[in-house]
């Protein structure tokens, strides 16, 4: 019996719907693959002919930080930030290819600042006022917690009745 036996299956058992459907199944799956792997090679071989490779990035158009980018007029104030901080990059270019030497003056430190030094001061003055105030509140409401010895026998604290549920009135 050992020696009977099949590694395939029968005809019969093949011929039932159940199975040619699988059989229809893992042709189709096998075509799609063949033809993907075949199209994919082909087409690597066809778009490798078309790109040009340059190694430098000297072409490329500035990606400046806006935080959001804009392209086709989709949002035009960005766009309008981009293209001014575009204007100023290429001045400083201008500027530099005209001076050889790398050295920066007090003009292009004015036109990096996003914040001039007067309204830094009055943030940052304001921002310390505001803390201030802050710190000063907790510094009280926390030395009347810490009441010493010789006060909390002599002062009386009102404890504060609990609030209990009232029952309506019908």
């Amino acid at each position: 019996m050992a020696g009977n036996y099949q590694n395939e299956l029968s005809s019969n058992l093949m011929r039932m719907k159940f199975m040619q459907r699988n059989n229809k199944r893992s042709d189709i799956a096998e075509d799609t693959n063949n033809t993907l792997n075949t199209s994919q090679n082909y087409g690597a071989f066809q778009i490798s002919k078309n790109i040009v490779m340059i190694p430098s990035y000297v072409p490329c158009k500035p990606l400046f930080e806006l935080g959001r980018m804009s392209f086709r007029n989709f949002n035009p104030e960005i766009e309008k930030l981009y293209n001014e901080q575009y204007t100023i990059y290429e001045q400083s270019l201008a500027k530099n290819s005209e001076n050889t030497t790398t050295t920066t003056t007090e003009t292009d430190l004015s036109a990096e600042k996003d914040i001039s030094d007067e309204e830094l001061a009055r943030r940052y003055s304001t921002l310390v006022d505001s803390i201030g105030k802050k710190l000063k509140k907790k510094r009280s409401s926390s030395h009347m917690n810490q009441a010493s010895p010789m006060q909390s026998s002599t002062s009386f604290q009102p404890f504060k009745k609990k609030k209990k549920f009232l029952k309506p009135n019908v």
